[in-house]
């Protein structure tokens, strides 16, 4: 995922940090928010979610994997955020049907799922600047371990076989699951974003197919 992954986020950072600077210097306050990884690796959690600030932008909408999805390129893309208190006139929130009909497809982004990370039937609802967002529960640790601790490929070589991964998977067994990615791989692939991805329900997605 070197190109795919790593370089992108690269020159998103650079960009995002090349806006920022130029609206300091129109005497505003700019932070940008880094593309990856969260800012809190043990929850999961980032300083500000991407996916969320791009929705209420009206870029796109959450799809079934709760990942953000546009009518154009699906899940297939990258995300950077930029927080400023410039005055700028705001796009409409995304108008006209659901991009995402998981009903329609089949739930193909959770049946593709290798950990079954995605709920076939338990969803989360909420709303963003008005509009309805809807998609299948997520469990964020089998998600992410999978990811980078159980995908396996050029990248990443595994120091023996990691144990299996539980159903319900707690911080702990995430921590110890990532005892068996090989050090100096992790070394490399946590600055830059570099080693083998999972990115399953984002390959499937019928949206990016149309």
């Amino acid at each position: 995922m070197l190109y795919g992954y790593a370089n992108m986020n690269w020159m998103l950072a650079q960009a995002t940090f090349a806006l920022s600077r130029l609206i300091e210097k129109n005497g505003y306050i700019a932070m940008p928010i880094p593309p990856s990884p969260p800012n809190d690796s043990e929850n999961l959690v980032a300083m500000l979610s991407n996916r969320h600030a791009a929705v209420a932008a009206g870029l796109g909408e959450l799809g079934w994997n709760s990942l953000l999805i546009t009518r154009k390129t699906a899940g297939r893309l990258r995300l950077v955020s930029l927080i400023t208190d410039a005055a700028l006139e705001p796009d409409p929130i995304l108008a006209g049907e659901p991009i995402c009909n998981p009903e329609q497809c089949g739930y193909v982004c959770a049946k593709a799922c290798p950990v079954n990370a995605i709920s076939t039937t338990k969803s989360v609802e909420f709303s963003i600047a008005g509009r309805l967002q809807r998609h299948g529960v997520v469990n964020k640790w089998l998600c992410r371990s999978r990811q980078i601790a159980g995908a396996k490929g050029p990248w990443r070589p595994l120091i023996g076989e990691p144990p299996p991964l539980p159903k319900e998977i707690t911080p702990e067994d995430w921590r110890a699951r990532q005892k068996y990615t090989d050090p100096w791989d992790a070394m490399e692939s946590n600055p830059i974003g570099r080693g083998d991805r999972c990115g399953q329900c984002i390959m499937v997605c019928p949206v990016a197919l149309r």
